[in-house]
């Protein structure tokens, strides 16, 4: 007779199978999980430490000697924590190291350690141009229609021009190679009018007034076929006025409302930006410039044009100082090492940011006419004003003594100049004008 069923040898072999089985698999879906999570963080590090370079990067540009001793500032940002640091390597060159490291668990660290080398670039002209005389009209360009040009920045070979137009390109690519000869690449049309415009990478940032699309992000990877990456809405429908970026974070300066007026954003995906902090600051902000752990922002707050935003914390920034700059609103600003420049209606100031907390005035310009935007270069000794004075719409200030700013040069145009940017490659200014046979003004020493 045959027995059925399983004798209880059996039955504890089989279980102890499956159980060895069991502990085999839940080892490997914790070590996939596990695998997935240090991979995630290792990319927000990346991220982070990226971050880091973009910012010594960002003191370079505006003064190289600024990289001496430059070590930033310890950031932590939830459990990451980034350190950077600057080496000498020779008379010209710094090594930068961003290290960012954080607890895998609670006995176990991790880091990322990116490095890149930053060299003085502006060297490479040995001698400015005479800006005492800058009488040569170097080059021009006539866009389509007779809007005028607002803003215009310059990246490698090209310079990329905003316009305020209705159902037409009001975004232009301009081919500089030749500075003699620009030659208009690509364009593209966005809902709504920009107000400012921001160069970084691959990417254009533009504020606008589109109440759906404040923050508009423009592929340039192709520069004859621009393209809209993302448009961001940012809560409320009041524009935004300016814009500035530093590796993953886009800063965005707005106008009075309900909402708040300084906005950070994380631009780390560029196809999908979002919001990491705001303040409130009662007043209109027009423009925004970032050094090291400080944002500082040109306001409409006629006790306190110039603002100074702590955002060592980017999710809760907080106003940490402020200085009164005469009696009408702040509308630009540009920054170098200890120094902002700052424009108020007519008048350009001076002012020492060594303490950040206690901005002073330390001198004052009068440009005879609205300054619309500035540009500094000479390695941030010249101030370059463009300006709706109608005998001298373009006025280079010599700044080296904060003090007492003076006047090196002009040169006569025969409409206001609405946006500047000096590129230190070419020794040329390059305008965005009202000039409607010639919106596109490249002017030379």
């Amino acid at each position: 007779m045959t027995k059925k069923g399983f004798s209880i040898v059996e039955i504890v072999l089989a279980a102890a199978l499956f159980a060895i089985f069991s502990v085999g698999a839940v080892g490997l879906v914790v070590q996939g999980l596990e695998a997935n999570r240090l991979a995630a963080e290792q990319a927000i590090a990346n991220q982070f430490a990226a971050e880091g370079l973009e910012m010594a990067r960002a003191v370079r540009n505006q003064n190289f000697s600024g990289l001496s001793g430059f070590s930033g500032t310890n950031n932590t940002f939830e459990k990451y924590t980034r350190t950077i640091a600057s080496t000498s390597v020779d008379a010209d060159t710094y090594k930068i190291t961003s290290t960012v490291s954080w607890a895998v668990t609670a006995g176990r660290n991790n880091s990322v350690v990116l490095n890149t080398y930053l060299t003085n670039w502006r060297k490479a002209i040995a001698t400015i141009g005479n800006w005492a005389n800058p009488n040569s009209l170097a080059g021009t360009l006539d866009l389509t229609g007779t809007q005028a040009g607002l803003k215009i920045a310059v990246s490698g070979s090209y310079a990329y021009v905003i316009r305020a137009i209705s159902g037409g390109a009001n975004f232009l690519v301009i081919n500089i190679s030749n500075p003699a000869s620009p030659i208009l690449a690509g364009s593209l049309t966005t809902t709504g009018t920009p107000a400012d415009i921001f160069v970084a990478g691959n990417y254009a940032y533009l504020s606008t007034n589109d109440s759906n699309a404040e923050l508009k992000i423009i592929n340039i990877t192709n520069p004859a076929a621009p393209s809209l990456a993302s448009a961001f809405n940012l809560p409320g429908n009041t524009q935004t006025t300016g814009v500035y970026v530093l590796g993953t974070t886009a800063y965005l300066s707005r106008n009075a409302s309900s909402q708040n007026e300084f906005y950070i954003i994380n631009v780390s995906n560029p196809t999908s930006p979002s919001i990491t902090g705001s303040l409130n600051l009662s007043a209109s902000t027009n423009d925004v410039k970032v050094l090291g752990n400080y944002a500082f922002l040109a306001t409409a707050n006629t006790i306190q044009q110039l603002q100074v935003i702590n955002i060592t914390i980017p999710a809760a920034p907080t106003l940490a100082g402020s200085v009164q700059l005469g009696t009408v609103a702040a509308t630009k600003l540009e920054l170098a090492t200890g120094l902002a420049v700052v424009s108020a209606g007519s008048n350009v100031y001076l002012v020492n940011i060594s303490t950040p907390t206690t901005p002073s005035q330390t001198g004052v310009y009068a440009a005879g006419g609205a300054v619309n935007d500035l540009s500094l270069g000479n390695n941030n000794t010249y101030a370059f004003l463009a300006t709706s004075n109608t005998a001298s719409e373009l006025q280079v200030l010599d700044i080296s003594n904060p003090a007492s700013p003076s006047l090196v040069g002009i040169y006569n145009d025969t409409g206001n100049y609405n946006g500047i940017a000096y590129d230190g490659s070419s020794d040329r200014v390059y305008a965005a004008t009202s000039i409607t046979t010639g919106e596109v003004r490249v002017i030379a020493p």
